[in-house]
């Protein structure tokens, strides 16, 4: 179970998601994204950062499946 709350049902959130890390222009936003994220799970979480252009994410699901935005490649630095 999720530390997080949903507010739709006051219960522990019932996500896919087990991480979620997202790049924001500052704290609030980011931490606000992360959580509507993580409570709508990934596919909607996925078409929500999609409508929200200004943020980047990581997901992490539960199968161990790592997910992300196009903007966060960005951000990801890779050995040549």
């Amino acid at each position: 179970m999720h530390h997080i709350i949903d507010p739709r049902t006051s219960l522990p959130a019932d996500t896919d998601v087990l991480s979620a890390t997202v790049i924001a222009p500052n704290i609030l936003e980011a931490e606000t994204a992360a959580k509507v994220v993580l409570i709508s799970g990934s596919q909607a979480g996925m078409a929500w950062f999609e409508t929200h252009p200004p943020l980047a994410g990581l997901l992490v699901l539960e199968d161990g499946q790592k997910i992300y935005t196009n903007g966060f490649e960005n951000y990801i630095w890779r050995v040549a």
